[in-house]
């Protein structure tokens, strides 16, 4: 066939009979034209020519051909990749999304959801996910401003200065000090987490800077600290602005001195460390409220990254959740169900207050509900299947929202119950053209 035709195609190489069999029923129901491949030479042929709408590729047979070694960040496709995998590893799972397949998917299981969800992919359309460097392990991500944000990540790390990173609760602040740590020349060296805003005063000091035997009640042998535990490598201090202020001004002497003194000691100990710090609150917030020492914010100040909501990269939505559904779903051996396209709705819907997080958690909670071969919105917490849109009555309502604020967003959206974002995204999902409003307002 000419590849300047019209008709699209669907690259399937390395699967099980059967299911090449019956996933080309269904691809030519969709009129793809199939196009077998048996080895990477081929595949990268296919994988960059106009047309391809979708790639299912199998892996973890031993012997046989493996797709990922035919990816092993060597192309961009500009289609879909699905991996059937017959090994059952958590790792090769983590290690295909990170490649760039959109979707990880047990061998041997049920036919029917393999299907239905490489037909999802295909009438999703969602574009490709941009493939980080090896050093980016944690961030999953085909937003342009997360991959900008991992980019410059990855650069400050060499320069080994401290950082902060800010963003909302569930945004990835940990993995992105994971990120800073695993690209640097320290990353030989522990990363030491600390978040001390739940330990009372002398128990917070003791933990962070270490103690002696017998430097208060309860000490029974010697604890080196925090901080000299993460000599050689990186400290992630969480909230450092909730620490009290003697606090926050003995770690400045610290950074200063390179050298902590412990509770009831006698002598100082030499550390070598980078701090990795993260708020909820933006640097420059906590400076105006004074909440931060003017040491320690001079220092974290040196190089900031601020972490978008989850509501703001909505194109990240699908790809995480379905990341999630699939290592979830090994993890707990069983085959990961299709997702019914309402659901995808409501998803994209929803604001996600709690981000990443919390979407994590709504797929840990739809897998644990649904007992089928198929994800239905009756699956998803109450809060998402509220927040879908509903058909031609929930359109009349958004327009009758609109119209009794005069096509003011802020004010329709308030009326609505749903922030400004949320009224953005029916308005598109619904149809709805803000600039055939009369009198339409920002």
């Amino acid at each position: 066939m000419d590849a300047n035709n019209d008709r699209g195609f669907a690259i399937l190489g390395n699967l099980d009979t059967a299911l090449t069999q019956a996933l080309g029923e269904r691809l030519l129901e969709l009129d793809l034209e199939i196009r077998p491949v048996r080895h990477a030479t081929e595949f990268h042929s296919l994988a960059t020519q106009p047309g391809g709408r979708i790639a299912v590729l199998g892996g973890g047979h031993g012997s046989d051909p493996d797709a990922l070694d035919w990816l092993d960040g060597r192309v961009d496709a500009r289609l879909p990749l699905v991996l059937v995998d017959a090994s059952d590893s958590k790792e090769r799972a983590v290690r295909a999304l990170r490649l760039g397949f959109k979707d990880y998917l047990a061998w041997p299981a049920p036919i029917a959801p393999i299907c239905a969800a490489v037909i999802d992919h295909i009438e999703q359309g969602h574009a490709p996910i941009r493939m980080l460097p090896r050093d980016m392990p944690s961030i999953l991500t085909s937003n342009p401003d997360m991959l900008a944000r991992a980019e410059y990540a990855r650069r400050i790390a060499g320069h080994d200065c401290h950082a902060f990173v800010t963003g909302e609760p569930g945004t990835g602040k940990e993995l992105f000090a994971e990120l800073i740590h695993g690209a640097s020349q320290r990353r030989a060296g522990p990363l030491i987490r600390f978040n001390g805003t739940t330990l009372p005063g002398h128990l917070l000091a003791g933990e962070l800077f270490g103690y002696e035997r017998g430097a208060f009640e309860g000490a029974i042998r010697p604890f080196p600290g925090r901080l000299a535990l993460a000599d050689g490598g990186t400290l992630f201090l969480e909230e450092p602005g909730e620490l009290p202020a003697a606090i926050q001004a003995e770690l400045v002497r610290v950074l200063e001195t390179h050298a902590v003194m412990p509770l009831g000691g006698e002598r100082p100990r030499r550390v070598d460390l980078r701090v990795v710090a993260a708020s909820r609150q933006p640097l420059d917030t906590l400076a105006g409220s004074g909440k931060l020492h003017p040491g320690l914010l001079s220092r974290l100040n040196a190089a900031t990254i601020e972490l978008p909501p989850l509501r703001e990269r909505t194109e990240d939505i699908p790809l995480l959740f379905r990341h999630f559904l699939h290592l979830h779903a090994t993890e707990w051996r069983h085959a990961a169900p299709g997702m019914d396209p309402s659901v995808l709705e409501a998803l994209m819907a929803y604001d996600w207050p709690g981000n990443v997080r919390e979407l994590r958690e709504t797929v840990a909670l739809a897998l644990q509900t649904c007992q089928g071969p198929r994800l239905l919105p009756q699956h998803l917490p109450k809060a998402l299947r509220q927040s879908a849109p509903q058909s031609t009555g929930e359109r009349a309502r958004l327009l009758a929202a609109l119209a009794a604020t005069g096509g003011n967003k802020s004010e329709a959206a308030a009326r609505l119950n749903c922030s400004r974002m949320t009224l953005y995204r029916r308005m598109r999902k619904l149809g709805v053209d803000p600039r055939s409003l009369p009198g339409s307002k920002a």
